[in-house]
């Protein structure tokens, strides 16, 4: 057996960080009579920390037989064992001399028990994934179900809607249920670790809600959660009540006093928001490392990169060539923060016939803006704005497109998926390097930096239009990410950050 460093946690009284959880640390939780006081109490505060002690461990110690037997009342069976401090008949536990009841296990009984479980076929773990789920209008949700799916491959998975468990959320291969139901689930420990998906929309409200009582592991789609806090308060003081008990003196009041909850202040002000759901959680899972040093940085916690975020599987298409209609598009939400303006400047420098269809949803408001900004810029007719299409839709532009572009103003810590549905399709895509998408290696994209203007992203984009050569490499890259960074792919780093590589 390899040697780990043992990392010993008293159930109910410490808190098991990410960075003791890493991979090569052997976890082992020791179970007191408080500690089973409190699981008698299931549902209180101190009985989800036992809970959560428990689900972390490698090896649950009872400090007595009467505390294992209740354990054993209260759990289902794990793949761990229960190792008695105390008496124990057990020769391979104990040495002659046996240790008195109360008395911790020496560390070579603890790796004599974990290489022993080492040997054991790994049971499948019990999972509940908390998340927002189709129809409800957001990534994450999106993104939520395939990777529920994946996970549903290797591991037995219950889905908990944070709405209503109708039939159209069912995700394949698992479970759902609703709330009341999870609850229950959790208080009777049926869980080997529970997983809550958190974005910065209000939808991400229930988690933040479930997390204070259930604590597990933390899925950041985004650093920033300001929206998932709006989705327990109504705007204004109530957010601004949190703010003050969240980080107490750093902010004025008045920052979120706001009666319509947006971003803009919260990002003037640089508020994350993110240092609550860090500490509650049992591991705090990131895309990039530019999402963990920010949540480094607000939150003393260091998260652990789980890779980046999974691209579905590969359409590919034919390689691209000199012939190929000179459409530049960019995906996702159209506004400010894409850097639209920047996009139809430059494109006024591209050598006609070149144009650019901006695919995502849009305001009416910025529409108009960006059909004046085109029309001041001379390229009215090579710009075309689609505002919100269906997903055939979506593949079709992603079909037809030479280059993708993919620009951003600022980060919340959020990764592309926007990208990954490119690289997927072999889209040959241009990126400007802000946040995680610096982080994306050059052969599968082109970079740009984050602030690049409107010369820069000309010149670059009329030298790849250019070139079906260095298109056909970044097509080639793009596909061979995507295949190596797939769900399945995800589903397994994420079940090797919680439970280890070999559990």
């Amino acid at each position: 057996m390899t040697s780990r460093p043992l990392h010993v946690v008293r159930a109910g009284s410490e808190a098991l960080t990410p960075a003791g959880r890493a991979a090569d640390v052997d976890v082992v939780t020791v179970v007191d009579a408080p500690a089973l006081a409190a699981l008698d109490g299931a549902g209180r505060d101190a009985a989800a920390r036992v809970l959560a002690a428990v689900r972390r461990a490698d090896l649950l110690v009872a400090t007595t037989a009467e505390v294992a037997d209740g354990l054993a009342s209260h759990l289902r069976t794990g793949p761990w064992d229960v190792l008695v401090a105390g008496p124990n008949p057990d020769p391979d536990l104990v040495s002659t001399d046996r240790p008195a009841a109360s008395a911790a296990p020496d560390e070579a009984t603890l790796r004599r028990r974990l290489e022993r479980l080492r040997r054991r076929p790994v049971q499948p773990r019990r999972i509940a994934y908390v998340t927002p789920l189709p129809p409800d209008a957001s990534g994450v949700a999106t993104y939520s179900h395939r990777l529920a799916a994946a996970l549903g491959r290797r591991a037995e998975v219950v889905v908990v809607a944070a709405g209503d468990a109708t039939p159209d959320r069912r995700v394949p291969g698992t479970a759902l249920v609703d709330v009341a139901a999870f609850e229950r689930e959790a208080a009777a420990g049926s869980f080997d670790e529970i997983v809550y998906a958190f974005g910065n929309h209000p939808l991400h409200g229930t988690q933040l809600a479930l997390l204070r009582r259930w604590p597990g592991a933390v899925h950041l789609h985004d650093v920033r959660l300001v929206g998932a806090y709006a989705g327990l308060h109504a705007p204004g003081d109530a957010l601004a009540d949190e703010l003050a008990r969240i980080y107490p003196g750093r902010y004025d009041r008045s920052v979120l006093r706001d009666p319509v909850l947006t971003m803009e202040p919260a990002v003037a002000a640089g508020v994350w928001m993110v240092r609550e759901v860090a500490a509650l959680a049992t591991a705090v899972l990131v895309h990039s490392g530019h999402a963990a040093a920010l949540v480094r940085d607000d939150a003393g916690v260091e998260p652990v990169d789980v890779g980046p975020l999974a691209a579905p599987e590969a359409v590919p298409r034919p390689e691209p060539t000199v012939d190929d209609e000179p459409l530049v598009v960019s995906f996702g939400v159209v506004d400010a923060s894409k850097r639209p303006e920047v996009l139809i400047d430059a494109l006024a420098q591209v050598p006609a016939p070149a144009w650019l269809a901006l695919v995502g949803p849009v305001t009416d408001a910025d529409r108009a803006a960006l059909r004046r900004r085109a029309a001041a810029a001379g390229v009215d007719d090579r710009v075309v704005i689609t505002g919100r299409v269906p997903a055939a839709d979506v593949a079709r532009w992603l079909g037809r497109a030479a280059v993708a572009v993919q620009l951003r103003s600022r980060s919340n810590g959020e990764s592309s998926a926007a990208v990954a549905d490119c690289l997927a399709h072999g889209v040959p895509t241009l990126v400007g390097d802000a946040g995680a998408l610096a982080e994306l290696p050059g052969a599968a994209v082109a970079h740009v930096a984050g602030d690049a203007d409107a010369p820069t992203v000309a010149a670059t984009l009329t030298a790849l239009l250019a070139s079906p050569d260095e298109r056909r490499r970044l097509h080639h890259g793009a596909l061979a990410f995507a295949a190596a960074n797939g769900f399945d792919a995800a589903a397994g780093r994420l079940l090797t950050a919680l439970f280890g590589p070999d559990r």
